[in-house]
C-alpha cells in the first residue's frame, strides 16, 4: 500500500553514535523507521550520557508553560544538568498560578512577554507548546520578525521543538524561511506507572522537514533532550499522526480492558 511504501522509505536520521543494536519496539517499527534507544541515557544511570558540558551553553525558552511545558522538566535537566533561571526561561499567557510555578521550578517564568524575552535573551532552543490554534499567530507575529532580525544581525537562528500535533515541521520552514530547523515532537507521556520507570519502553515520534539541514550535533542535542522519555522514532508527519491515533486507540482499549475485567468480576464471570 501507499502507506507501507512511505513508511518503508523512511531513513534513519539519528547520529550513528546514538543508535542502538536492539529495540523494545515491534520488529516492524525497527525495520521501517529509524530510532535511537535512550533508556541507557537517562541522567543518573550509570551508563547515561557523559556530562561533558557540551550543552551547558544552550539556553531554552519555553513558549507556553502549561502541562507539556512542565512535563518536559526532565528534558531540560537531561540537556543542562541542574538548570538555572539564566538557562531556562518560560512564558505563560496568563498570570494564573505563576507565583506557585516560580516556587516549584528554578526557571525564569514571566507572563505575556514572548517577544521581549526573545530580544533580550537570544535563546538557542525554543520549546513551543501552546494550544495548537495559537501556534500560527505566535510564529507569524512574534517569531517571524525575530528570525529576520537574527539574519540581519548575523545571529544563529534558534532551533524549534514544537509539541503540538499541528502544524507540521515543513510549515515552520515555509513560514520562517531558509535556515529554520523545526522538529515536531509527539512525546511519550507515560514516564512512570506507580514506582515503575516506563521510559525505557516509551517512544517519542519526531518529524523533520527533509529540506532542513540538520547537523549531526543538532540531532544529537534533540536526542539527548528527549532521552528521559524513551526511544526516538523519526518518521514522516503523516505517519506520526497515524501512529498517534494508534497509540490513543490502544490506550482507550487498555482502559476498557480493566472496566470489562471489573464487570466480569462483579458478576462472577471468570
Amino acid at each position: 500500500s501507499a502507506a507501507t511504501g512511505s513508511m518503508a522509505a523512511i531513513r534513519h536520521q539519528c547520529p550513528p553514535s546514538t543508535a542502538s543494536k536492539g529495540s523494545l519496539l515491534p520488529f516492524i517499527l525497527q525495520k521501517r523507521m529509524g530510532y535511537c534507544k535512550m533508556e541507557d541515557r537517562i541522567p543518573g544511570r550509570e551508563s547515561g550520557w557523559e556530562q561533558e558540558g557540551q550543552h551547558m551553553n544552550e539556553k531554552i525558552f519555553i513558549i507556553g508553560f502549561g502541562f507539556i511545558g512542565r512535563y518536559l522538566a526532565p528534558c531540560y535537566e537531561a540537556l543542562l544538568g541542574q538548570p538555572t533561571p539564566e538557562q531556562v526561561l518560560a512564558v505563560k499567557a496568563s498570570s494564573r498560578g505563576v507565583e506557585e510555578l516560580r516556587q516549584q521550578y528554578p526557571y525564569a517564568i514571566s507572563v505575556g512577554d514572548t517577544a521581549a524575552v526573545l530580544e533580550r535573551e537570544h535563546p538557542s532552543i525554543l520549546v513551543l507548546c501552546p494550544p495548537p490554534t495559537e501556534v500560527p499567530g505566535i510564529v507569524r507575529e512574534i517569531l517571524a520578525p525575530y528570525f529576520e532580525r537574527c539574519r540581519r544581525e548575523g545571529r544563529r537562528l534558534p532551533v524549534i521543538y514544537t509539541f503540538a500535533p499541528t502544524p507540521s515541521a515543513d510549515w515552520f520552514l515555509d513560514e520562517l524561511g531558509a535556515g529554520t530547523l523545526a522538529a515536531k515532537i509527539l512525546p511519550n507521556v507515560v514516564d512512570r506507572i506507580g514506582s515503575i520507570d516506563m521510559a525505557p519502553i516509551g517512544t517519542n515520534f519526531i518529524s523533520l522537514d527533509p529540506r532542513a539541514q540538520w547537523s549531526e550535533a543538532d540531532r544529537e542535542t534533540l536526542c539527548r533532550f528527549l532521552s528521559p522519555f524513551g526511544e526516538n522514532i523519526f518518521l514522516t508527519d503523516d505517519d506520526s499522526l497515524a501512529l498517534l491515533a494508534v497509540k490513543i486507540t490502544a490506550h482507550i482499549f487498555y482502559e476498557i480492558s480493566f472496566s470489562v475485567a471489573d464487570v466480569c468480576e462483579s458478576r462472577g464471570i471468570p
